[in-house]
């Protein structure tokens, strides 16, 4: 893939996300019915490029189809590390982000929007997985 470079495996094609206009976003194209869980848990892997201080992403929920979403976690190129959701550029990292409190629809779908200025802010974002756990209360 373009991006093989810039993935964790080195195979494949990641997803790359910059600046903040419309290639500034990954989504779901399917919807997911997600009515059977408790909880959602969104993993992935990311390694950022060219990103600069304070410029962010995000990882957003829609339970309507995508026409509305939430931000769910937010990433922002900083010094704090990642224990605080902080970055630096040229590293690998692998995230795990479980939410519950949300509409657990039949049209549950999950994107990615990078908040940056320029098109050589990039992150690319690689083996995505959404799962759902546990039961309904």
């Amino acid at each position: 893939g373009r991006y093989a470079a810039y993935v964790r495996n080195g195979k494949g094609g990641g997803i790359l996300i910059q600046d903040d206009t419309s290639s500034s976003v990954f989504y779901h194209k399917d919807p997911h019915d997600v009515r059977l869980y408790q909880d959602l848990r969104v993993s992935f892997w990311f390694k950022a490029r060219g990103m600069d201080k304070n410029e962010f992403f995000t990882l957003e929920y829609s339970s309507d189809g995508g026409r509305t979403y939430n931000e769910m976690a937010k990433w922002t190129r900083g010094t704090n590390g990642i224990d605080n959701n902080e970055f630096d550029n040229d590293l690998f990292y692998n995230q795990i982000v479980t939410f519950s409190q949300v509409d657990l629809s039949e049209t549950a779908k999950i994107q990615f929007r990078n908040y940056a200025s320029g098109n050589e802010d990039q992150v690319i974002i690689d083996d995505v997985l959404f799962q759902g756990y546990g039961p309904p209360q």
